[in-house]
């Protein structure tokens, strides 16, 4: 803690003086939940866990996830369009992702059909937000499913501590030149109020609504950048609309024993979204709500939520058999009970241990026999004090599932090595596990898929060959698991002022559950209306065309893999320089996956290096943040066919914001500008291209 002294505070005789003061509380001081699902100093958690603050998101030049997500060490971003992004920790991303637990607030926002983030369901915008968690790392021995490559949780504020009125709106434009047309720039808005009072001293509530809306990205034209040098299909880009709602009300007892809390939302979408089968286009009115009781009373919790999940798109690339654009309709619906108690025996356990229940019904067009699932789980983890110097943390958790059929067991060790009391260095294992979903187990459709004969005679040059692919599921698949190793050290510095970490890691992964194709045309299985001799489709086999013994595709399914090896190197520090500047500089080093039994051609790579740096700062009315941003190359093979993988170009990305508060401090102006040089950013090979952006928001708030 940094001391401080009020001085020449002037009292008359029998009078009284009241001053009114800020407490801040050091960087290295804050509390985090998400490590073990306690409350931990975030020096002392078993886990490394990076956090955004609300100071920084207000002044980050922003108004997405994903790009705050990028300024995590060892996360991976793939932005695919204006309302798609996808994020994975300490491993290549893939679309779309499923394999990070997201949460608001304790309650996932994963759709349990798939498993993937529905990132823009949420109604909840930053200025709602107290701050972000984020732990890299396997997480399934104390969180469960999903949460086997880590853990986001957004924490948001309450509504004693949003008490007025609070409106937020903004308006910016962004360039999409040097891509396919639209070649003009795009543009977007956004608008967002929230009201929040405490009635009493038990009671209060808040209530918020927003809308959002942008213009579809650029993207890309000509070739892939692979040896096939297939064009970027053409199809018809689309932005998105996001109409958001949300109620909480709170119940504090006076002696501080109990909490209650209910709160629900609404948010809608619509947009480009894209998948192992190519882009969707989600309709608008696609939506997610959400009700959640949460109650705590002498370290008991109860929390029950529901999600509901509800969209309908088409493909913009895929036909079906009948030349009609293929079709996604999804209901998704799921109800989970969670009960937790936390108590401290002979004074050296801290003991936490619980249970949950879930059903999930599920009606997916494209996996017409998927219909329902029901899960079980408990856990518990003794967090124990040997010395001064040493504390153990062990646990496990076991879940069942009734497909598949046999239990899961993720257990987790981590011993702490405190030399003193702001430093910690950590060695643990755990064990993680994500299930194979719903539409893995019991996918059945047919796309029709694309070829340029030129590849293979050029007097065919520019004639395309269209031929189906049937996509399956596979209900045997068995759940892929992972074995984290890792070697951590944390530090509080500068009385607290400072915030620095470093880790190694080493993970084995074990079927890892892709769609990747299993069949191919041959001359004992040739495709109508196939222009060239049957042995041409032999050849391909032969010539590992599409990797190693497969043709033209006419089969993908899902399949687990063998072993991955991963392994890698992070370190961050976050700094309050002084009173007014802080600043964060991080580094993630990822190595060349290994896989063990089947050829790397089959994988996603992730970036080798990446690197974040940024200032911000907030004096008397002025505030702001400049950070910078460095990704190198990554390989991308989740997407169709072999001829749409490569690797994608390393970017550097330059990000500015700064702001105004009006005296009085009820408004302020602010203007954000991501990407400054207005570098042409392509996070995924198949994704749209990133360009500058320019905004300007004006925040308006009254007690």
């Amino acid at each position: 803690m940094v001391p401080g002294t009020l001085r020449d505070q002037k009292v008359a005789p029998g009078a009284t003086a009241t001053a009114n003061l800020t407490l801040q509380i050091g960087i290295s001081e804050t509390v985090v939940v998400t490590a073990s699902r306690v409350e931990q100093l975030q020096v002392d958690a078993a886990a490394l866990v990076t956090i955004v603050n609300e100071q920084r998101l207000a002044a980050m030049p922003t108004q997405n996830y994903a790009d705050v997500m990028r300024q995590i060490p060892g996360v991976n971003v793939v932005q695919m369009s204006a309302r798609d992004f996808n994020v994975t920790p300490r491993g290549a991303t893939n679309v779309p992702a499923a394999s990070q637990l997201v949460m608001i607030d304790g309650r996932p926002i994963n759709q349990d059909y798939y498993g993937y983030v529905a990132w823009d369901f949420m109604p909840t915008g930053f200025g709602e937000v107290k701050r972000i968690e984020v732990l890299s790392g396997a997480a399934s021995a104390v969180w469960g499913a999903y949460a086997m490559n880590g853990v986001v949780n957004i924490l948001t504020k309450s509504p004693r501590e949003m008490a007025g009125t609070t409106v937020t709106m903004g308006v910016g434009t962004f360039d999409r030149s040097g891509g396919i047309a639209p070649s003009d720039s795009g543009s977007l808005y956004y608008v967002n109020a929230t009201h929040a009072q405490a009635v009493n001293d038990r009671w209060s509530y808040k209530v918020s609504a927003g809308y959002s809306q942008s213009d579809a990205f650029a993207r890309p034209s000509g070739n892939i950048p692979n040896s096939f040098q297939t064009p970027y299909p053409t199809f018809q880009n689309f932005g998105t609309k996001q109409p958001k709602v949300e109620g909480r009300a709170d119940y504090d007892s006076p002696d501080g024993i109990q909490h209650l809390s209910v709160s629900g939302g609404y948010s809608g979408t619509g947009g480009t979204f894209h998948t192992g089968l190519g882009p969707f286009h989600l309709e608008d009115g696609a939506s997610g709500t959400y009700t959640k009781f949460d109650y705590r009373r002498n370290g008991w919790s109860v929390k029950s939520y529901v999600n509901l999940w509800h969209g309908e798109a088409s493909s913009l690339l895929a036909v079906g058999p009948l030349g009609a654009p293929l079709l996604l309709k999804f209901e998704d619906r799921s109800w989970d009970v969670d009960v937790q108690r936390t108590q401290v025996l002979a004074k050296r356990h801290a003991l936490t241990y619980g249970g949950n229940f879930k059903h999930n019904w599920t009606s997916i067009t494209m996996a017409p026999l998927a219909d329902k699932r029901e899960q079980v789980g408990g856990y518990i983890q003794d967090e124990i004090f040997l010395s001064d110097n040493f504390r153990l943390e062990v646990g496990g958790r076991v879940d069942k599932y009734d497909s598949p059929k046999d239990a899961l067991f993720s257990p987790r060790a981590a011993l702490l090595i405190k030399p003193t009391a702001g430093h910690t260095f950590r060695v643990s294992y755990s064990r993680a596990y994500r299930a194979p979903s719903l539409f893995q187990n019991y996918l059945d459709t047919t796309v029709v898929n694309r070829l340029n004969l030129g590849l293979l005679s050029p007097a065919l040059n520019g004639t395309n060959f269209f031929f189906p692919i049937h996509g399956v599921g596979n209900v045997d698949l068995e759940p892929q698991t992972l074995d984290a190793y890792e070697a951590s050290y944390s530090a509080s510095l500068a009385g607290g002022r400072a915030h620095a970490t470093a880790a190694v890691y080493l993970t084995n992964s074990r079927n890892d559950m892709i769609l990747t194709q299993i069949g191919s045309y041959s001359s004992t299985n040739v495709p109508a209306g196939w222009p060239l001799p049957p042995s041409v489709l032999n050849a391909l086999i032969a010539g590992n065309v599409f990797g190693p013994g497969l043709g033209l595709p006419s089969v993908l399914g899902f399949q687990n893999l063998g072993e991955v090896r991963n392994k890698g190197f992070e370190t961050s520090v976050d700094a309050q320089v002084q009173r007014y500047v802080s600043l964060f500089a991080n580094y993630s080093w990822q190595a060349k996956p290994e896989p063990k039994d089947f050829p790397i051609s089959k994988i996603n790579l992730p970036p080798t290096n990446r690197a974040n740096l940024g200032v911000n700062f907030d004096y008397q009315r002025f505030l702001g943040d400049v950070s910078l941003q460095y990704t190198s190359e990554a390989f991308f093979r989740d997407v169709l066919d072999a001829t749409y993988a490569g690797f994608t170009q390393p970017f550097t990305v330059i990000n500015v914001g700064g702001g105004y508060r009006i005296p009085g401090d009820k408004a302020t102006v602010v203007v954000k500008v991501r990407n400054l040089a207005n570098e042409a950013v392509q996070n995924h090979l198949f994704g749209d291209l990133l360009k500058r952006q320019v905004v300007a928001e004006l925040r308006l708030r009254t007690p």
